[in-house]
């Protein structure tokens, strides 16, 4: 406090280079390049205040780290900025604080935070620069010695506040400057323009990217001073509050109420009366989040999404997705990736017991936020990840954010809430697929069977493992439930389905009844030979932790009337009562044109409550549940409610059709389209299961499941941030 000139300023004597050779290598101007600089430079923690003239200044340095410093008052006496690498490469300032730096009449300097000239990559993130004289920062070259650059420079997460004059300056022969997703909150002291660029030494700025920012302008009418500046590039930047002048390429703000209430927070803190520390890494939180930690697990880098429910209920439980194509950074290992809800509460550490049990890879104590189960899917087989797939609970009309943490992290447990597997069950190998509330199968070829539960429990891997018919496994453990299906001839719990014949809207074709299997095997339910008639092949696509997938082809489906193809994918998920089919047909030939693709589900035996709204349609009602082969006479158990629902998304514009034949089936038409595909959604409960287990919730439930399913969670990419 108090000194002058400088309050840290190093210097070496091995400094002479120029920007393309190396040491020993002769420069420019003929002289031989000296440069050997410091290492292992960190300073921080400091407090800098009232200082004559610069702050502090690192000097001929490779990687200098400047971090959690503060500087208030510099410059006091003489022309300087808060501080600055001179000379350096690869510097990192962050988490600094720079605040009323003076201007003194004459001076030429007077900023919050300086990328100086001769240097090479320098990054300013994290910071924090507020009330400085003469702008918040300076980008700088000095183009009349001979041998000067500034290359690289990249200023990205600061917020740059209520300075005075300007916000930034740019001069001097800089190349490849790049402003990203900063926040400039300005006031009425801005008096002259927002983005200044100016020679200096008659040479201009080339090549700078102002992309991402944040402009929540109160004060500045001007927003560019371009001069003769070449090759700068400003696109998809945010501004709120006034507008310029000069300059209206933004883009519009969303959520502009939340963003005030983030910067009155942060007016807040730039306003206290003492100033001890640097506030840098608490307003930066406030803006962009907190970084996460567990453990040892201290991330470097991090990837923001912000998750959009554009719904008026909140949801719970629900869907995320991201394609390996949005993802910023593709290539990556499972082992790297940590999906973080930072609204949740951290995890507070193992007891002795648990990490006893759980071993090395259990989850350590957590801050700022706390892991989310995820999984990286491979749908396709080829060894590369195809999805990033995790749930979120999310508010009405609102967003959220999502941070995707990268780094090598062994630790955290994914507790497996869905199953799918392929078995042997019965003598033919079948599909299997549950949440915890519902269990899936496919016993008759295509339709399928289901089975309930009466506790949120896994345990569809006892029927296949230990041989238990699905009507008695309530003898072996009354939580396990029960078939709640009877299949048959019918669409049994949902089955997709062709309407060949325009003249006749209530036939169907479905891949089991072919003319093949009413020649060769008229009495049986299954197909004929696989050879002659449509055979199947399953395939698990992934299984668990909180989605699991199950693949089938259809082959060698010949109606009579055409011939099809088709691949299906059934999903099932964690925490839902609800399973999604995904079809499209690979060969599609009928002989007549108005062929529709269909799907549907049986028609409930004793129906006493059916509706259909729009591609939407529930049957439910009282049903005896009683083994089809009527083994040992058992008696019929009678269950007050079972309910299936079956929801097309609005999308494929579905239309109903009641189908008498197998049983009677409430099913969808729906038009063909030029990928020959659709999906749709399959959901069962009964009134002994620990979930929707009457009509009214179950009404409920698939109402609003319906709408969740017509409208996904809409994903963002951000921005990817580093420390």
């Amino acid at each position: 406090m108090n000194v002058d000139r400088g309050g840290f300023l190093n210097q070496s004597f091995w400094k002479k280079r120029d920007f393309d050779t190396k040491f020993g290598e002769t420069c420019k101007d003929s002289k031989v390049n000296t440069w050997f600089p410091s290492k292992k430079i960190l300073i921080e923690n400091c407090k800098f205040e009232d200082i004559g003239g610069n702050g502090l200044v690192t000097r001929v340095a490779e990687s200098p780290v400047v971090q959690y410093n503060l500087f208030v008052k510099c410059s006091s006496r003489t022309t300087g900025n808060a501080s600055y690498p001179y000379n350096c490469d690869n510097a990192l300032w962050q988490y600094n604080e720079a605040s009323y730096t003076v201007y003194n009449e004459g001076d030429v300097d007077a900023s919050g935070f300086d990328s100086d000239y001769m240097c090479k990559n320098t990054i300013i993130q994290y910071n924090y620069s507020h009330h400085n004289d003469w702008g918040g920062l300076l980008v700088c070259s000095w183009g009349k010695l001979k041998n000067s650059f500034n290359d690289g420079t990249i200023v990205r997460n600061n917020i740059f506040q209520d300075e005075k004059h300007h916000m930034i300056r740019f001069s001097g022969n800089i190349t490849n400057t790049e402003i990203s997703d900063n926040l400039f909150v300005t006031d009425a002291e801005i008096d002259d323009v927002m983005l200044w660029y100016k020679h200096w030494g008659e040479i201009w700025p080339d090549n700078t990217v102002i992309k991402d920012n944040i402009f929540y302008n109160q004060g500045a009418k001007q927003f560019l001073k371009l001069g003769e500046t070449t090759n700068n590039s400003i696109p998809e930047n945010i501004l709120a509050g006034n507008s310029f002048d000069d300059f209206s390429n933004f883009e519009k703000i969303q959520y502009k109420e939340e963003l005030k209430s983030k910067i009155d927070k942060i007016k807040k803190i730039g306003a206290r009366k003492e100033f001890n520390q640097s506030k840098a890494q608490e307003v930066t939180d406030i803006m962009w989040g907190a970084w996460y930690t567990q453990g040892k697990f201290r991330p470097k880098q991090r990837l923001e999404f912000t998750i959009t429910n554009d719904l008026d209920f909140d949801r719970e439980n629900c869907s995320v997705s991201i394609k390996r194509e949005n993802f910023p950074i593709p290539d990556l290992h499972e082992m790297w990736v940590t999906v973080v809800d930072p609204e949740l509460p951290s995890f507070e550490g193992p007891s002795k017991e648990l990490l006893r049990l759980q071993g090395g890879h259990q989850l350590r104590a957590e801050t700022n936020g706390h892991a989310i189960f995820h999984q990286m899917d491979d749908l396709d087989k080829d060894g590369i990840w195809d999805e990033l797939f995790f749930q979120v609970a999310i508010k009405a009309n609102s967003k959220k954010t999502i941070y995707i943490y990268l780094g090598e992290n062994i630790r955290g447990w994914n507790k497996h809430f869905t199953h799918a597997n392929i078995g042997s069950y019965v003598r033919h190998q079948m599909p299997f697929w549950e949440s915890e509330n519902v269990g899936w199968k496919i016993w008759f070829a295509n339709s399928v069977d289901l089975g309930g539960r009466r506790i949120i429990k896994k345990m569809t891997n006892h029927l296949y493992m230990d041989n238990i018919d699905g009507y008695a496994v309530s003898a072996i453990n009354n939580d396990w439930g029960s078939d709640i299906q009877r299949v048959a001839e019918s669409f049994g719990g949902g089955a997709l389905c062709l309407f060949e014949n325009k003249n006749k809207p209530d036939v169907v074709s479905m891949p089991r009844f072919t003319p093949s299997k009413k020649e060769l095997a008229p009495r049986s339910v299954w197909n004929a030979g696989q050879i002659s008639d449509t055979r199947y092949a399953y395939e698990v696509i992934t299984n668990g932790p909180i989605r699991s997938i199950i693949k089938i082809k259809g082959m060698n489906w010949d109606t009579g009337n055409g011939f099809y193809e088709y691949e299906q994918y059934y999903t099932v998920y964690a925490k839902q009562s609800y399973c999604t089919s995904k079809v499209k047909f690979t060969t599609f030939l009928p002989k007549d044109v108005d062929v529709k693709m269909g799907c549907g589900i049986r028609k409930k035996p004793d129906e006493d409550y059916f509706v259909q709204e729009g591609g939407m349609l529930i049957s439910s009602g009282p049903e005896a549940i009683k083994d089809p082969d009527n083994i040992d006479d058992r008696e019929e158990y009678l269950v007050d409610f079972i309910g299936s629902a079956l929801v097309i998304k609005d999308t494929y514009k579905p239309e109903y059709q009641f189908v008498s034949e197998h049983m009677g089936n409430h099913t969808f038409k729906i038009m063909t389209s030029k990928e020959n595909s659709f999906e749709y959604l399959l959901s069962s409960a009964w009134s002994e299961g620990a979930v929707y287990n009457n009509k009214e919730d179950f009404t409920d439930y698939i109402v609003k499941t319906s709408l969740e399913y017509n409208n996904p969670l809409k994903t963002n990419f951000i921005q990817i941030q580093e420390k």
